[in-house]
Parts: structure tokens; sequence; C-alpha cells
């Protein structure tokens, strides 16, 4: 029994939801995850569906935006968006290149960027919590809300702080957007492949071209995990 009501007495329903014609799609947090206590959002998108955003296989675009209304830009990045995925007129969806001109474009005008902030600090409101919020941008340009989940921060001491100082005798290599606040060193173990995780070693550090929801199974392992292309979006930084 739900809610009072027996469960024989309620039938099997069928959900029916619309496909959206995705212009740009992605993932915004409604607080950054590793600065939990703060007071900005971040937002990613990409050109096409989400999936490539969450899957890892793109770098989408990045706003960091203040949660107080007007929602004033504070950063933005334009990611590569080398390819995106759109729906197949065969059925199901296809990866294509992006034109050369709109892989550095960014996907989302400044309005847009606000509009959407709102939406997902409507949403944060609503649930009483950190939202993960799913949406899409159809060409026509409306925003739809896909999906509203509770948002996994990091939990670790001093995570709302700036990250660490360079590490004496390592000079800086490298920037990139963090999915996972703090430090950690060990042996690279470079994954071409998905069998490479087979043979991963305790404390390594995994590299790899793209992230990868199939880099959870050996997490507990690794010491960090370095990526060329993802964002602190995508499902395996979740």
């Amino acid at each position: 029994i739900v809610h009072g009501i027996p469960e024989e007495d309620v039938p099997m329903g069928a959900a029916c939801v619309a496909m959206v014609e995705a212009a740009a799609s992605g993932v915004a947090c409604s607080t950054d995850p590793n600065r939990p206590r703060g007071t900005s959002l971040l937002i990613n998108s990409a050109w096409g569906l989400g999936i490539g955003t969450v899957g890892g296989s793109v770098s989408p675009d990045l706003w960091e935006v203040t949660k107080a209304a007007p929602h004033r830009i504070l950063k933005r990045r334009a990611g590569s968006k080398e390819t995106r995925v759109l729906s197949s007129p065969a059925g199901g969806v296809e990866t294509v290149p992006v034109p050369r001109d709109k892989c550095s474009a960014f996907s989302l005008e400044d309005g847009q960027v606000a509009e959407l902030a709102r939406l997902v600090c409507a949403c944060e409101a609503h649930y009483g919590r950190p939202q993960e919020v799913e949406w899409a941008l159809d060409a026509a340009g409306r925003f739809f809300v896909l999906q509203s989940r509770p948002l996994t921060t990091s939990d670790r001491e001093g995570a709302a702080e700036e990250p660490p100082p360079e590490l004496e005798g390592h000079g800086l290599l490298l920037q990139g957007t963090p999915a996972s606040a703090g430090s950690g060193a060990g042996p690279v173990f470079p994954v071409l492949q998905l069998q490479d995780l087979e043979s991963f070693p305790q404390g390594a550090v995994l590299v790899a071209r793209h992230s990868s929801p199939q880099f959870v199974k050996v997490m507990r392992r690794a010491a960090a995990i370095v990526t060329d292309i993802g964002a602190t979006t995508g499902h395996m930084a979740s």
C-alpha cells in the first residue's frame, strides 16, 4: 500500500516521453560540486544531444554563474566540441563531426545562460537541496528540463577552498576542470581501451583520451584520473 492505495487497485501505466530535437544540451549543477558552500552554479553545454557531455566524449562549454539574480556570468570557457550526437533518420542516434566554425563557438548566448540558471535555481528551490539538472534547448530556443536529481557534492575537508598551491619542485604543466578536489600521485597507467582496466594497478594514475563511466570499476584503486576530454557534470565525475 502506497499513500493508502492498495497496489492491486492501480493499473500499470505507460510513460510517454516527447523527444526533443536538441540544438544544444547539457548538464547544470545548482552549486559547484567541489565548492558546495559557494554562491555560484555551473553550466555545461554542447551542440546536439547531451549524450556526449554525460558520457565524456565531448569537452563542453563551461559557465560559472552567480546563483543570485540576475545570474551574472563569472567565468566562461568554450569547449572543443569536435563531435555532436544527433537523432538518426534511420532510428537511434549517430555521432557526426561539428563544423569547424562551430567547434570553438559558444553553444549558448548570454541571455540563454541566465534563463537556464533561473530554471536550475528553481529546481533547487523546489526540491530543497542542490540539484544536477539535465536539460535541452530546441531549435526554437525553448528550454526543456529533462531530469533533476540530487547533486553529489564533495565531502572532503576544505572542499570549498581554493585549489592547493603548486607542489615544491613540481611546476604546473597543464590546467583543466576538476571533478574531485584534492591531490594525488602515482605511476601513470594509460588506458587506451576498456580491456586495459582489467590490469589497472593499485595506486596508479589513470590517463585516458576521454572520461568514461566504465572507469568507476577502478576508481577505488586509482590515485587520480586525468583525461583530455570530459566535464565536471559527466556521469564519471558524478
